[in-house]
């Protein structure tokens, strides 16, 4: 049995969706929406084609095309994220993400 997989990673919040107070069936579906046009991408990462846990991280697209300094594009992403309900930031802005196994 083979097991693809490929490594996710970026700078943003790793987030938690509460679908069931969102007009989609799941989260890839709502952060896709959501993201549209934004300055932000979104992606899955973890086990859950197998049974496992599924982790979503909602990152800025071009992290360093104003500079290096992110300090204000935290506090813009975070902004972004809290108008919504539906989502809850889980941890620290910064380096996010992991194995994607499918």
């Amino acid at each position: 049995m083979g097991v693809d997989y490929d490594a996710r990673f970026g700078i943003g919040f790793d987030v938690k969706i509460d679908i069931e107070n969102s007009k989609f069936d799941c989260g890839y579906e709502f952060l896709e929406d959501l993201t549209d046009g934004e300055p932000y991408r979104y992606f899955e990462y973890g086990e859950s084609n197998y049974g496992g846990d599924c982790f979503f991280c909602v990152v800025l697209r071009n992290p360093f095309g104003d500079g290096f300094d992110l300090t204000g594009e935290e506090y813009v992403l975070k902004d972004f994220l809290s108008k919504n309900e539906c989502i809850e930031i889980n941890g620290r802005f910064g380096c996010v993400g992991g194995l994607h196994v499918w």
